[in-house]
């Protein structure tokens, strides 16, 4: 495994950090907060086109 990956995971896997911290951010990642959720609803898309 490369060194930058274990620094990214141990920054997600720390409790002051995590996944949603803006050092994770800096790092090149996306927070979790910024995801998108992938959900997707074809009905309403059907609908408006």
């Amino acid at each position: 495994m490369d060194v930058c990956a274990k620094a990214v995971n141990a920054v997600r896997g720390d409790v002051e950090y995590g996944e949603d911290s803006a050092f994770y951010k800096a790092l090149g990642y996306v927070p979790k907060s910024e995801r998108k959720s992938g959900l997707r609803r074809i009905a309403a898309l059907k609908k408006a086109a």
